[in-house]
């Protein structure tokens, strides 16, 4: 039975992640893996400095967060209230007090739970009359002797604070409603029934609902412009800077604003129709107030006006008014017609969203998280040749849906035609006011109540509005919408340059299309799969209109919900409770059981997952973070579900997938596995062998690879990771770690020499510079038969001889725990072990101006002998060092690049080249593994630094009036002047590598070619949003206007602009780049 979960629910059930006889992963996987998997230990991989005698001194892991079980820092430190630095002695103001409890009060009563006590024989669902019992104790409470307190509201119509107009309850109560989305019905009747108890009494306080519904429009004006119009006509630049950098969530305010106006329109307290209803037109320029249904015609034909040619730069803002009118419909459709539906709120956007391009189209969207067509990976697969026709037939389908915008529509379309499977999601039609009483007639006076006879009963009166339906008045205060329908604004007055992020995300539905939407081949293949029972209730009673509303849902909460930190450190919110908000989107349902809606959960966040950290508003550490916090609350439901769902990702779409949805994926999975005690099926681990001894060049071996090299570096005891997390003898453990490539003569010894005398303490900088430099030293370097760059060679070697030690130490290590029998982990102290990333870069900083002469000293020397420049050889040879000592260590290699970078022995140019596979001799090399993250590291630490320099060396010289002005256009200037020569000797290199890395084996894209594209793809949208990160850095007093939006588009770093310096001979992968590019 389905109950709410109390703060220790862990000691109320039985952890998976502490019993291993109580794993919850099914055998999972299209039916392939049905072996028995062996149970796992009770130790996993430790924070550095963990002692095998005092678990609880665990020092911070970054993939672990708190207590014993979940790892990492251990017991949470405490923290202060308020102030961090002194406490506070003062006495609190009672009445301050009362109003934060009020909000605190407002939270509560819309939580979904389902005491043992609400009977289950009434036509309500439980959660409705658990919240209906509730909003009649808060509505008591609030009418009753200290009503004035918290109904009190400003009468004094010239005050310009909108929240003292309201009063203490209205605007808690409408905040509330607009950032808690799975209470709108609760407030809702809490409104009528607030606002009936107050007329009912006479109260000097009555008017209640006009004063939210006036408040509430305030809202939704203030988030329509400050999301749509420009920040520059914006009357306050500190609000405009803070929701520019919020859009997505104000988005979420507006969707359940217009939820909570559309509840108010079903008990009358808003006008929902009237057949006299002006036309938008003519509300907005006679600026008279319109019906709900007058409202979102106005916003359909503010969208069509946005859309046209006069805004035709603006499609983002056509996108959103169509995006929030669409989402609005599900909870009007008891009040109109679906006829009237169609005519008036979807069709006549058909034409305007016709030109709409998903940035998640697959293969040449900017955001996609599909290829147009899976890539070719030959690891002896049969029939690989066989699908290339029919994947190629697939890519041609233009109707494709893409993004939740384009899933939005067919998902209207489809119920508006009364078809598919009857929704089960309550969150439309849920009415808790029908449930509740009218005030003047209910009888709650103990013994007297309670021997009410059924006659009385049935003659209450159910709670109904008693006055006259308001009409919205929203013209002239939403100034966007007066602007796109004509009204009187201010000349200055234009649209935004908007973005869409994660207002429409990319669709991945790995569990399969709904019952509506299948086709044959969906059909075949379930029938063929043996499912479980809560997988089958998922596939069978979920349609169309539940998984999109659902997943909306789900996103709306990891939005609102997302926990933060406020300048004096206190944490507001946690993952936890993210997880169990979205966990009770199950009291939603209606019928017996909720059963197969972890399904649907899981899929939007592993979806947002493969698409985190470009720019987005989730991360993929916090989702990850939520999932695994499901996961605890519910591991009967979601450990089998994930289990599956990995298993699809591997099997049908890792080919498919974009090189950075796939490492997401990974990140996602190393984390999980840290946190869950390794516990996974063993069948999945002998499954994916070969893919994992094929290499990285295919999809599957690298998400795994990848999985396995971040638990590498994340956990110090790499012994768990062999005897827990694999199998017995398997043949991953063999691939954990990879040999640096040494340097096996005369220059090696120096290297080990030199080494010794430099981590010995002997040499300073001052003492390595003259021995580098020495005679002495250059004759022991003629002996090694390949001394070109011999002092580069040695000197490298020797600063980056700890990385190699840890290496061995690694390797010894991981060679053990094969050697052992048994499958315990022999838990050994770390705290001796350095941390070699650490070692090298503070032995940089003390030696950096030696290693500055030394490598000034090779570039004459060459010079001289060769009469070229060396640098880029010499570069790209110290890259190569790089590479070759730390290739084991992702971090260690970044780590190391970067503060060469920034020490200024490499430069970004051929940090870039190298990355790209160029070699100091002049030869192609390998792309460096995931190049595109490296590559745009290493711009934004050039450019910062770059704009840094410019900056301090230009400021004399700027005029005290236009001081900002000059800064600006100095800043604009200087990142575009910058960036401009680098990307486009990246565009032209990846269209030769397209044409080196061509697959002629087979149509499909090779492995590297996808690499290209998706990679300069990146690195293109990193830029872009560094662009303005970096103005808003450097001059942190400008609004980021449309005119910064301009001048990129305008730039030679535009997509457009190096879509023209693309060579038009580069086949059909430079096809999809430039087509891509066209785009952005």
């Amino acid at each position: 039975m389905d109950r709410p979960l109390s703060s220790d629910r862990r000691d109320e059930r039985r952890d998976f992640s502490s019993d291993r006889h109580s794993n919850h992963y099914g055998h999972g996987g299209r039916g392939r893996h049905h072996n028995n998997y062996r149970g796992r230990g009770t130790y996993r991989g430790r924070g550095r400095n963990y002692s095998s005698h005092h678990h609880h001194q665990q020092q911070h892991h970054p993939y672990r967060r708190g207590g014993f079980q979940g790892g990492g820092r251990g017991p949470p430190p405490r923290r202060e209230a308020g102030n961090r630095f002194q406490a506070d002695v003062h006495e609190q103001d009672p009445k301050r007090a009362a109003l934060r409890q009020l909000q605190q009060l407002i939270n509560k009563v819309g939580e979904l739970e389902v005491p043992s006590s609400v009977s289950e024989e009434t036509n309500q669902r439980p959660v409705v009359i658990s919240q209906t019992e509730k909003i009649k104790a808060l509505t008591d409470f609030l009418c009753g002797p200290q009503a004035e307190m918290f109904l009190e509201y400003e009468r004094d119509a010239s005050v310009v604070q909108a929240d003292k107009l309201a009063g203490p309850f209205v605007s808690s109560l409408i905040h509330c409603q607009s950032v808690l989305p799975l209470q709108t019905p609760c407030y809702a009747a809490l409104t009528l029934s607030v606002h009936e108890h107050t007329a009912l009494r006479a109260s000097a306080f009555a008017g209640v609902s006009n004063r939210c519904v006036e408040y509430a429009l305030r809202f939704l004006a203030r988030d329509l412009d400050h999301t749509l119009l420009d920040p520059a006509c914006l009357g306050s630049n500190t609000a405009a800077v803070a929701i520019h950098q919020d859009r997505p969530r104000a988005v979420v305010r507006m969707r359940l604003t217009l939820r909570y106006l559309a509840n108010l329109a079903k008990m009358g307290i808003v006008a929902a129709n009237d057949i006299n209803d002006q036309s938008a037109v003519l509300a907005a320029t006679n600026q008279r107030p319109v019906t709900l249904m007058g409202l979102l015609d106005a916003m359909v034909q503010a969208a069509i006006q946005a859309g046209s040619e006069r805004y035709s730069t603006n499609k983002s803002v056509a996108c959103i008014l169509a995006h929030l009118v669409w989402d609005t419909i599900p909870y009007i459709r008891d009040m109109v017609s679906s006829d009237w539906i169609s005519e008036n709120l979807v069709d006549p956007l058909q034409e305007t969203m016709e030109a709409y391009q998903s940035a998640f189209a697959p293969g040449i969207g900017s955001s996609s998280i599909l290829l147009k067509a899976e890539r070719y990976e030959d690891v002896g697969e049969a029939g690989d040749e066989e699908d290339e026709e029919e994947d190629e037939d697939e890519g041609e389908d233009s109707g494709a849906v893409c993004d939740s915008f384009q899933d939005l529509l067919r998902t209207l379309k489809h119920s508006l035609n009364d078809g598919g499977i009857e929704p089960r999601f309550a969150l439309f039609t849920d009415a808790p006011w029908q449930a509740m009483s009218a005030p003047g007639t209910q009888n709650n006076d103990g013994a007297e109540g309670a021997e009410q006879s059924a006659e009385e009963s049935a003659s209450i009166s159910p709670l109904t509005f008693s006055g006259q339906a308001m009409l919205l008045q929203l013209f002239p205060t939403c100034r966007v919408l007066t602007m796109l329908l004509g009204g009187d604004v201010a000349p200055e007055t234009k649209l935004a340059r908007t973005s869409l992020d994660a207002i429409v995300v990319g669709r991945l539905p790995i569990f399969g299309p709904p019952p509506e939407a299948k086709d044959e081949d969906d059909e075949e293949m379930e029938d063929d799969t043996p499912v479980s029972e809560r997988l089958q209730c998922y596939r069978e009673k979920f349609g169309m209109v539940d998984r999109f509303f659902i997943g909306e849902a789900v996103r709306n909460c990891l939005l609102c919900h997302e926990s933060t930190v406020t300048p004096t450190g206190v944490e507001h919110g946690s993952p936890k409770g993210v997880a169990e908000q979205i966990w009770a989107l199950r009291h939603l349902l209606t019928g017996e059981k909720a059963m197969g809606i972890e399904y649907c959960i899981l899929e939007v966040i592993l979806s947002l997952i493969t698409q985190g950290d470009r720019g987005s508003s989730l991360r993929v550490m916090y989702l990850s973070r939520v999932l695994l916090e499901l996961t605890r609350l519910e591991p009967t439901a979601f450990s089998p579900a994930i289990a599956l769902g990995v298993s699809t990702l591997v099997e049908d779409y890792m080919p498919a997938l974009v090189p950075v949805a796939i490492y997401n994926l990974s990140k996602w999975f190393a984390f999980h596995l840290t946190n869950t005690d390794y516990q996974w099926p063993s069948a999945y681990w002998k499954h994916w062998e070969p893919f994992v001894l094929y290499g990285w060049s295919n999809s599957r071996g690298s998400f795994v690879k990848s999985a396995l090299a971040l638990m590498m570096e994340n956990v110090s005891n790499v012994d768990s990771i062999v005897t827990v997390c694999q199998p017995t003898k398997s043949a991953i453990a063999g691939q954990l770690i990879v040999p640096p490539e040494l340097i096996i003569d005369a220059i090696s010894s120096l290297a080990e020499e030199l080494a010794k005398r430099i981590w010995g303490g002997s040499l300073d900088s001052d003492m390595l510079l003259n021995h580098m430099l020495s005679e002495e030293f250059s004759e022991s370097l003629a002996s090694s038969p390949d001394n070109k760059f011999g002092k580069v060679k040695v000197l490298y070697g020797a600063l980056l001889s700890p990385a190699k030690r840890s290496w061995k130490i690694t390797k010894n290590r991981i060679n053990k725990a094969i050697d052992r029998e048994d499958s315990e982990v022999e838990m050994v102290a770390r705290d001796d072990d350095p941390d070699p990333l650490s070692l090298i870069l503070e032995k940089m900083d003390k030696l950096k101006h030696a290693i500055a002469g030394v490598l000034e000293k090779v570039v004459a020397e060459e010079t001289t002998a060769h009469g070229a420049d060396p640098v880029e050889s010499r570069d790209l040879l110290i890259l190569k060092l790089i590479m070759d000592s730390t290739s084991y260590s992702r971090s260690i290699m970044e780590g190391c690049v970067m503060h060469c970078l920034r020490l200024r022995h490499v430069s970004v140019e051929n940090v870039l080249k190298w990355c790209l596979g160029a070699a100091s001799d002049g030869s192609t090399k390998s792309l460096v593994l995931r190049w595109w993250h490296m590559a745009g590291e290493t711009l934004k630490t050039g450019l910062s630094l770059h704009i840094g320099e410019v900056l301090s060396s230009k400021s004399d010289a700027m005029s005290d009036g236009d001081e900002l002005y000059d800064k600006l256009r100095l800043v604009k200037s200087s990142i575009l002047g910058y960036l401009d020569p680098l990307l486009s000797h990246m565009i032209q290199r990846v269209c030769q590598l397209l044409n080196y890395y061509k697959n002629e084996k087979s149509k499909k894209l090779s492995p590297e070619q996808v690499d290209l594209i998706e990679g300069f793809k990146y690195v293109l949208t990193e830029c872009h949003g560094y662009y303005l990160t970096l103005i808003a850095r450097f001059v942190p007093n400008h609004v980021a206007t449309n005119d910064l939006q301009d001048t990129l588009t305008e730039s030679p770093i535009s997509g457009q602009s190096l879509a023209m310096l693309m060579d038009t001979s580069g086949g059909l992968a430079a096809d999809y780049l430039r087509h891509s590019l066209e785009r952005m």
